[in-house]
This record gives structure tokens, sequence and C-alpha cells, in this order.
């Protein structure tokens, strides 16, 4: 939701490209019982245990994404 707003507030700047990386620590999952207590419970035990590998793996995407993009627009410094 962060994500969108900052694209709300930006739209109007012609010529500007910016990426959002949703970071899946955050799991969506299904509530077929609609127990919103259960499913909390069901997607802390899944941040716990994978929190930290998908935070890194947003890390790489994020710096990934921000040097391909530095190289295709020119600009100068971006190292790896």
């Amino acid at each position: 939701m962060g994500d969108a707003m900052v694209a709300y507030a930006l739209q109007g700047i012609e010529e500007l490209e910016w990426y959002a990386i949703r970071n899946a620590s955050d799991p969506q999952i299904p509530n077929p019982n609609n127990n919103l207590r259960e499913a909390e419970n069901q997607a802390g035990q899944i941040y716990a245990k994978y929190g930290g590998l998908t935070t890194a793996s947003s890390v790489i995407a994020s710096w990934s994404l921000i040097y391909t993009a530095g190289k295709k627009n020119g600009v100068h410094g971006v190292r790896a």
C-alpha cells in the first residue's frame, strides 16, 4: 500500500522511473474459515521461519534493480 501512495504522489513527474519490490515476508495466506486470529498466527509462524530469508532476497532484488537501472540510464559511479 505504501508503494501505491508513492506512485500516486510521483505520477506528475514526467520521465520518472520508479519500481516497487514487495518483501514476501508478510505472507498472504488463505483464510477459508474466516478465523482472523488463526490466520494471523499462521502468518506469524511463516514470518518467524522465513522472514530473514525473504528480506535478504528483497535486498538483493532491490540492489540488482538499482544497479541495472543506473547502468541503463548511464548513471556514473554505479558499481557492483
